[in-house]
């Protein structure tokens, strides 16, 4: 799926560092259904915040998008799990 021509990526960008994600071996290694649910969630998460530097999308901010998503717990945390899992990701390259 190619990434919608709209997110201005830069290189300290929180878009950027999930295109990122998305190249790397990490994420080629799982499963075609993983990873189609990975890139629906943020995707999603990339529309609203892929212009935001990564470095300022700090709990709060992460905690209020799990806090839209109170309606669906399962989901919320599903979220919070995706954005741990490229920030831990990124912290090792």
């Amino acid at each position: 799926m190619p990434m919608p021509l709209h997110w201005k990526l830069g290189g300290d960008t929180f878009g950027w560092l999930w295109k990122e994600y998305l190249t790397s071996t990490t994420f080629k290694e799982l499963g075609k259904s993983t990873q189609d649910m990975r890139r629906r969630i943020i995707n999603n998460l990339v529309d609203d915040y892929g212009t935001a530097k990564y470095e300022d999308m700090d709990r709060k901010i992460v905690m209020g998008i799990r806090d839209k998503k109170a309606a669906t717990p399962a989901a919320a945390n599903k979220v919070v799990d995706m954005i741990k899992c490229i920030y831990a990701w990124g912290l090792d390259q």
